[in-house]
C-alpha cells in the first residue's frame, strides 16, 4: 500500500511495517479565470486564498505579484478536497511551514472545516478538477497530474527563496533533490517548501508501505520499486511525477539490504 503522509518509525514499528519512497509529486495551484494565463501568487496570497482573507481576485495581495494584468473584480471561490487525503495534508503542511497564524489555527491535517464562506469541495483530485473547469473565477490545490490531465491552468507560485516558479518537470526535480530522506529515520520526513533557488515549493513523495513479516511478498515488492528506479523512469514522468535522484534510490536499496527484503 501506499501513502502521501509518512508514518513516523514509531507508528511504522507498533503496526510492523517498512516504509520507503517511490515518487515525488506536487501540487499547484489549478485556477479557472476567463481570458487571464500565467497568473503568479505569493506565499502570502496561497495563505490568504486558503483562510478567506481574499475575496476578490482584484485583491492587492493578488494583484501586487500580478502588474500589467487586469485582474477583474469577481468573487473567488476556493476549491478543495472535501474527503480527508494526503494532498490536503501536504498542501495544508506547506501552509503551515509558511504561516505562524495558520500552524496554530489550523496545522496540518488530512482533513479539516476549512474557514471562511468561499470554498466548495471536491472528492478526489477528480473532483477537484471538475470543479475548477465548472466554476469560473475558482482557484484550488490539485495534484499536477490531475490539473495536466485536464487542462487547468495552474500559477506560477513564489517559493522559499522568493522565486516565481512554475509548475514543472524540472522544478519538481530541483526539490527532489532538497529532500532531507533519512533511511535511519524510515524515510520519515515532508519535503515541503524546500530549499534551493528552483525549487517548486508544494511538493510530496508518495511513501510505499510493506508489513515486515512477509519478507518474501517484500521481496518481489521491491524487486518491482528496483525497475521503477530504473526501467521506469520515463513512464513516472509521462504521469507527472518525478522519479527520485539515484542519491536516494541507493539509499533505498540499502535500507532494503537491511530489513532483509532484497
Amino acid at each position: 500500500m501506499s501513502t502521501d503522509k509518512p508514518l513516523s518509525p514509531k507508528t511504522l514499528k507498533k503496526n510492523a511495517l517498512y516504509q520507503f519512497p517511490a515518487v515525488v509529486g506536487a501540487i499547484t495551484m489549478g485556477y479557472n479565470v476567463p481570458g487571464l494565463e500565467n497568473i503568479k501568487l505569493s506565499r502570502k496570497a496561497i495563505v490568504a486564498i486558503a483562510d478567506g482573507s481574499i475575496s476578490h481576485w482584484d485583491d492587492k495581495l493578488i494583484a501586487g505579484t500580478n502588474k500589467g494584468i487586469k485582474l477583474p473584480h469577481e468573487k473567488l471561490t476556493f476549491v478543495h478536497r472535501a474527503d480527508g487525503s494526503g494532498t490536503t495534508y501536504n498542501f495544508t503542511y506547506y501552509l503551515s511551514k509558511v504561516s505562524k497564524k495558520w500552524r496554530k489555527t489550523y496545522g496540518a491535517k488530512k482533513s479539516l472545516s476549512w474557514p471562511g464562506d468561499h470554498h466548495i469541495g471536491g472528492k478526489t483530485n477528480s473532483g477537484v478538477a471538475a470543479l475548477l473547469k465548472q466554476t469560473k473565477y475558482a482557484v484550488g490545490y490539485i495534484d499536477y497530474a490531475d490539473a495536466a490531465n485536464n487542462d487547468i491552468a495552474m500559477a506560477t507560485v513564489e517559493n522559499r527563496a522568493g522565486n516565481f516558479i512554475k509548475p514543472t518537470l524540472k522544478s519538481f526535480q530541483a526539490a527532489a533533490t532538497k529532500a532531507s530522506l533519512d533511511p535511519k529515520k524510515d524515510f520519515y520526513a515532508i519535503i515541503a517548501d524546500p530549499k534551493g533557488a528552483d525549487s517548486y515549493p508544494m511538493v510530496a513523495a508518495t511513501f510505499i508501505l510493506v508489513p515486515s513479516e512477509e519478507s518474501d511478498t517484500n521481496k518481489n515488492v521491491t524487486k518491482f520499486y528496483d525497475w521503477c528506479y530504473t526501467d521506469g523512469q520515463e513512464i513516472a514522468k509521462s504521469l507527472g511525477f518525478v522519479p527520485l535522484p539515484d542519491a536516494l534510490t541507493s539509499k533505498v536499496r540499502a535500507y532494503w539490504n537491511s530489513k532483509g527484503i532484497k
